[in-house]
C-alpha cells in the first residue's frame, strides 16, 4: 500500500534531479544506508534489474524536491513535506502480472510515483512481516505538493 498520486509524462522525460535520500532506491524501512543529498539519473538507471521477479523498485524516500527533464521542459515537484517518489517505464500493475524480467514490456512513457508514504518492505510470504512502525494504519492522510513547469 502507498498513499500518493501516479502521473505519466512524456516518452521524452527521461532524465531527473532529486534532493532526497540516494542514490541507490531506498523504502522507509530501508534508507539508513541511502545518504540524504543532490542526485541525478535517468529512467532507465533507475530500473533495478537484478530481482529475479519483478516487483516494486526504484523508490526514493526523504525527497524534497524532485525534477523530470525533457530536451525542451524542466517540470519541478517539491512540497514542505519529505516525500517518496520512483520514475519507470512500468506500471505497478506491470510488475505485478510479470513473473519474469522477460514479460516487461517498456511503456511509450514515462511514470512518475509520488507518496505521501509507502507500506515498508515484506510481507511476511517468505520472510518477516513488516515491522508495525512502517505500516500505514492511519484512517485520514494530507498530502500536497507543487507542480511547477520552469
Amino acid at each position: 500500500p502507498r498513499i500518493g498520486v501516479a502521473g505519466n509524462f512524456a516518452e521524452d522525460f527521461c532524465e531527473y534531479e532529486y534532493f532526497g535520500r540516494g542514490p541507490h532506491e531506498n523504502y522507509t524501512d530501508r534508507r539508513a544506508s541511502a545518504q540524504v543529498g543532490l542526485f541525478h539519473s535517468n529512467v532507465y538507471d533507475n530500473f533495478e534489474k537484478n530481482y529475479v521477479m519483478p516487483q516494486e523498485n526504484g523508490n526514493r524516500t526523504d525527497t524534497r524536491y524532485v525534477k523530470l527533464f525533457s530536451p525542451e521542459t524542466t517540470v519541478r515537484i517539491s512540497s514542505k513535506t519529505p516525500f517518496e517518489f520512483g520514475i519507470s517505464r512500468y506500471s505497478a500493475m506491470d510488475l505485478f502480472k510479470a513473473h519474469h524480467p522477460s514479460e516487461l514490456k517498456e511503456r511509450p512513457y514515462t511514470i512518475l510515483t509520488l507518496d505521501l508514504a509507502q507500506r515498508g518492505l515484506g510481507t511476511g510470504s517468505c520472510g518477516p512481516q513488516t515491522l508495525p512502525e512502517y505500516e500505514l494504519n492511519e484512517k485520514y492522510y494530507k498530502f500536497s505538493f507543487s507542480l511547477e513547469i520552469i
